[in-house]
């Protein structure tokens, strides 16, 4: 690597060139091209990745303000937005599925000699969901209003090196229970998931499996205290209780012990509550305790104001095993390589967009 380089730079060195052009001539990706060849179509759209374009207009207007900078990089002047958008339409996306693959191999190699601060004998995976809002007049099969439009892309996380191991494509109304349902893990696995998974059920299947789980329950969730343990001092942790559900709903559906945890994060002066189903070690949940990046959805504003005043409800010496405020409605509801699979196999066009945009975009998160 360059001494001294910028990072998009760094970024680029990482792919090997003789491979590119190995993967290039595969699918004949280059045939009939004229003045712009497919690695200066990968700066352009990296480029537009990392400067986060939102048209051909500011990706072709940004190179030809950093040309000068770009030139050591393969790019030997800026591309109109004519061209640009002509090769993004024609040029086969599977160059860039083989791209992303072959950089994918190269973090997975690297994240198995790297030690990690939370280090776990079992496998942790993160399991969690996003919409990518689009136009509904241009992209039509994505419609899931009269005026709007969207995807949404489930992804599974291997902490191991923080890479994703399976990705899957679907409507943008679709429920992330439902792909959550279709899974399945290895016997030890740790998922890790927020409360869009809400599922007894799911709980229920997981448990008796052998597959642990961490998420966060609702705010009226009603239970009743099994036992409390010991809560070791000078930690984050303020209350550990194993308990049973006693909603009929929930009740019926997971009839197995949890585990009703509560911690203090002093970053944000908060408290936070999980729902677990490991009870027979403590030094499995440090780490997903500890690392509160794995539950995005405790990030969210509108849960945050709803748990400090669960805190405020359960001030020291109160009894934690009255609950019984009302429910509401709950709604019932493969790995090493990275699958993308469509919902239906008539939105071609869905998978081609989802493989072009989510192989730079997800290649660029490996990085």
């Amino acid at each position: 690597m360059i001494a001294v380089a910028s990072c998009f730079a760094q970024i680029l060195s990482l792919i090997d060139r003789a491979a590119f052009e190995r993967a290039v001539r595969a699918p004949r990706a280059a045939q009939a091209a004229k003045g712009f060849s497919c690695w200066e179509q990968l700066v352009a759209m990296l480029f537009c990745q990392m400067g986060a374009a939102n048209s051909l207009r500011e990706i072709c207007g940004g190179l030809a303000t950093a040309l000068g900078k770009l030139v050591h990089l393969g790019l030997r002047h800026a591309p109109s937005r004519s061209t640009l958008a002509h090769a993004n339409a024609h040029r086969p996306w599977r160059l860039y599925e083989t791209v992303l693959y072959d950089l994918l191999r190269q973090c997975q190699a690297l994240a198995a000699r790297k030690r990690r601060r939370f280090r776990f004998k079992p496998p942790l995976r993160t399991l969690d969901a996003t919409i990518i809002e689009l136009c509904a007049s241009v992209f039509d099969w994505a419609r899931v209003q009269r005026t709007k439009g969207a995807i949404k892309p489930h992804l599974q996380l291997d902490h191991q090196g923080c890479l994703p191991c399976w990705a899957l494509m679907t409507d943008g109304d679709t429920n992330d229970v439902r792909v959550a349902q279709a899974l399945t893990f290895a016997p030890g696995t740790i998922v890790v998931v927020d409360r869009g998974y809400l599922d007894y059920a799911l709980y229920a299947r997981w448990t008796a499996a052998g597959v642990w789980f961490m998420t966060r329950p609702r705010t009226n969730m009603i239970y009743h205290v099994l036992e409390r343990r010991p809560v070791p001092l000078r930690t984050v942790v303020l209350s550990d209780e194993v308990i049973q559900l006693t909603s009929p709903h929930a009740a019926a559906r997971c009839p197995v012990p949890l585990r009703h945890i509560v911690i203090w994060d002093a970053q944000h002066h908060r408290a936070l509550t999980f729902l677990t189903n490991i009870q027979h070690c403590r030094r499995h949940l440090q780490g997903p305790l500890a690392n509160r990046a794995v539950l995005q959805g405790a990030q969210a504003a509108s849960e945050d104001h709803n748990l400090r005043g669960d805190y405020r409800k359960c001030r020291p010496g109160a009894d934690l095993n009255s609950t019984d405020r009302d429910v509401a409605a709950e709604t019932p509801v493969a790995e090493i390589h990275l699958d993308m699979e469509p919902v239906e196999s008539r939105r071609a066009a869905a998978v081609k967009l989802a493989d072009l945009s989510g192989s730079l975009g997800l290649a660029q998160c490996a990085l």
